[in-house]
């Protein structure tokens, strides 16, 4: 496929785009306590719109995809972000968790909308092992926003009110309009579809993608294998603050550590794809999961927790989403040249409602231990792992 474009410039703009969830929640986390306390509202529902997040996200993605395969990606990214930035703007006013929780499902229909390109796009512009390593390479540097974003909240929260969070948020997304506006790598080239735009055919489309041999499979790994990051998203500050008591100022950098290792291991995924096969370092990838998370439902089920041994656990389960993400949204975007906005939509979708369900059910399990949150991350890892065994003998047969 010629390319006339920049792949250094690719990355840099598909990873800022694409950060906008990570900042929308990291940037988030370090406040909640502090937003309880204002809005007058138990801890674990102000938790809840962590998974509200999810669920705008995933319903941004769902119409977002369609939409940018007929519309251009450019165009639906400004559309996403215009939305994200009002939504953003009205958090600042919340005065109740339950407009807190109307407002982020909101705002994260508009993160959803503008982000779903982003990975359509890699698939536009790349093709197989290229396209992982693509992949990888977007997603090391999209990694850097969890990687800050807890400090930046902290910072914010401490020089002026869990108000300047969303005020910040609100620049994240002027800034990205900025840039979209000059330049969108790979602009101008929706798909050549000849239907309308109805919901008919919108429905035809992702019919499509869910009846393939292998995209479910490949969505399953994702879900389940992401299924515990999202479970530590929604616990990590009462695991952390509340059960390990460690201060405001320490609780970024542990939160922070997983992060590292993802972008070493996407690094390193990004390196070795081109001579191991990609299905190879998913399975390292997930191997690495069951034992850290098999790991942490031991000690959280029979022994006391030690803060040391969790963050060191949590560190490489976290981090072996560096082989995992890259791999299979690749993979799965492969069969789906001429819908890829569709079919990464789908995925992401399916991605964003397994993480509701994942905080939901630690919340909803929530007893003052860590056992809920290590039994979530175990069994998402066991359940990654299986879907795995049954997408490789798919693959295989495929040929």
């Amino acid at each position: 496929m010629q390319q006339t474009h920049s792949p250094t410039r690719t990355v840099m703009t598909l990873a800022a785009l694409s950060a906008i969830a990570a900042f929308s929640i990291d940037t988030y986390i370090p406040a909640i306590p502090t937003m309880a306390r204002a809005l007058s509202a138990p801890i674990h529902k102000v938790e809840l719109s962590i998974s509200t997040f999810f669920i705008g996200y995933a319903l941004g993605q769902l119409f977002g995809g369609p939409l940018s395969d007929r519309l251009g990606r450019r165009r639906v990214a400004l559309m996403g972000l215009s939305f994200f930035l009002v939504a953003s703007f009205l958090l600042i006013f919340s005065k109740s968790v339950w407009q807190l929780l109307a407002l982020r499902t909101l705002q994260a229909v508009g993160g959803g909308f503008a982000t779903v390109v982003a990975g359509a796009t890699v698939r536009d512009l790349y093709e197989g092992r290229e396209g992982a390593r693509m992949m990888s390479l977007v997603q090391s540097v999209t990694m850097g926003a969890p990687l800050v974003a807890p400090a930046v909240g902290t910072a914010l929260l401490a020089g002026f009110s869990w108000h300047a969070i969303f005020l910040f948020l609100c620049g994240y997304a002027l800034f990205l309009m900025a840039v979209l506006t000059r330049h969108y790598p790979g602009e101008g080239r929706p798909a050549p579809h000849t239907e309308a735009m109805s919901p008919r055919a919108v429905a035809r489309q992702y019919a499509g993608v869910l009846l393939h041999p292998v995209s479910p499979l490949f969505m399953l790994v994702h879900t389940f294998g992401c299924g515990g990051l999202y479970a530590f998203l929604t616990e990590s500050a009462f695991m952390y603050m509340g059960y390990f008591h460690v201060s405001k100022e320490l609780f970024p950098v542990l939160f922070s550590s997983g992060v590292g290792v993802v972008i070493l291991l996407a690094r390193l995924n990004a390196r070795l794809v081109r001579r191991v096969h990609p299905m190879d370092l998913l399975t390292c990838g997930i191997l690495l999961q069951v034992v850290c998370g098999t790991a942490l439902a031991i000690q959280a089920t029979f022994f006391v927790p030690v803060l040391w041994v969790t963050v060191g656990l949590n560190l490489f389960f976290i981090g072996s989403l560096g082989l995992v993400m890259g791999n299979t949204v690749s993979g799965n975007l492969q069969y789906f040249p001429e819908k890829s906005g569709t079919a990464h939509a789908l995925m992401g979708v399916v991605n964003c409602l397994g993480g509701a369900v994942a905080g939901i059910t630690v919340s909803h399990f929530h007893d003052g231990s860590l056992r809920p949150l290590a039994w979530v991350m175990c069994v998402s890892a066991l359940c990654a792992f299986g879907a795995l065994g049954v997408l490789r003998r798919r693959v295989r047969r495929l040929g």
